[in-house]
């Protein structure tokens, strides 16, 4: 789902990116800081999607009316605590969890498979993907990060096994990723991969590992 529109505080997360090109560190989370409202192109993508989730109508208008006031939606906040989950298994392994909270926003949560070649065979390890109203995020695994952290041919690797499950993620520079990877390792943290769910632009960022 693309819009051209770009709000402010959506440049400034992509420049926030480019700065950790240059070796700045960006420790990036679920917003909880009210963002610039909604733009109409980005509610048609957010409602369709909501239907899609069978959000009811009444729920949808209500956290739409919420977006564009600039408050968050309480999927976006880390201190928000579900009212309601529902676990899945995924067919092709791992989990998918979806969270709603008090408002009715969702925040889906899947632990995925991802299988590359190491040096003493295929080797599967498994990829938090996680996607609310606003973001998604491919987080990876300690292991993962740590053998991101190793080169770009490590890198390239995992990046493009996460293309399956995560298409948008292959939008990610390598070098970044292993910049990214290295500053996650020292931190004791795990890398990741970030857009928004109505925009195109990726970034990277650290987090408390998951897996």
């Amino acid at each position: 789902m693309n819009v051209s529109t770009t709000t402010p505080a959506r440049a400034a997360l992509v420049g926030a990116a480019l700065a950790a090109m240059l070796g700045s560190t960006l420790v990036a989370g679920p917003a909880h800081a009210a963002e610039s409202p909604v733009t109409d192109e980005e509610v048609t993508a957010i409602r369709t999607a909501m239907t899609d989730a069978s959000i009811p109508k009444s729920t949808q208008e209500a956290l739409i009316a919420k977006l564009q006031s600039g408050l968050p939606a309480d999927s976006e906040r880390p201190d928000a605590r579900p009212v309601a989950i529902a676990e899945t298994a995924l067919p092709d392994g791992g989990t998918s969890r979806v969270a709603t909270f008090a408002d009715g926003s969702q925040r889906t949560t899947s632990a995925v498979p991802i299988t590359t070649e190491g040096s003493a065979g295929p080797i599967t390890t498994f990829t938090t993907i996680e996607c609310n109203l606003i973001h998604c995020t491919v987080l990876l695994s300690r292991a993962q990060t740590k053998t991101m952290a190793s080169g770009s041919v490590a890198a390239g690797a995992i990046i493009s096994a996460l293309c399956g499950p995560a298409a948008w993620a292959c939008a990610i520079a390598v070098g970044l990723m292993v910049d990214t990877a290295n500053r996650a390792v020292s931190q004791g943290k795990c890398a990741g991969i970030r857009r928004f769910v109505t925009a195109a632009p990726v970034w990277p960022i650290i987090e408390p590992c998951r897996q």
